[in-house]
């Protein structure tokens, strides 16, 4: 989940120390978790974990953790 958070933390420009699971993507304040957000984000999961996420469900996700539990279900 390391190179997840990571990449998230580039994408989103944030500080790597503040991107957990219980980051707020709702409270983005430099790089907001919009459409572009979110496309980038569906290519950062499927480079890292091989697979697809639908982007209504992952634009609907409110914190990270809700991330991690959309790509957790994916992978199961």
């Amino acid at each position: 989940m390391d190179n997840f958070f990571n990449e998230i933390a580039l994408l989103l420009e944030l500080d790597r120390s503040i991107v957990n699971k219980d980051l707020d993507l709702t409270k983005l304040e430099i790089v907001p978790w919009d459409s572009l957000a979110v496309v980038s984000t569906i290519a950062i999961i499927d480079e890292i974990f091989d697979i697809t996420v639908d982007g209504r469900s992952l634009s609907g996700c409110k914190k990270l953790q809700d991330v991690i539990n959309l790509i957790n279900s994916k992978k199961s």
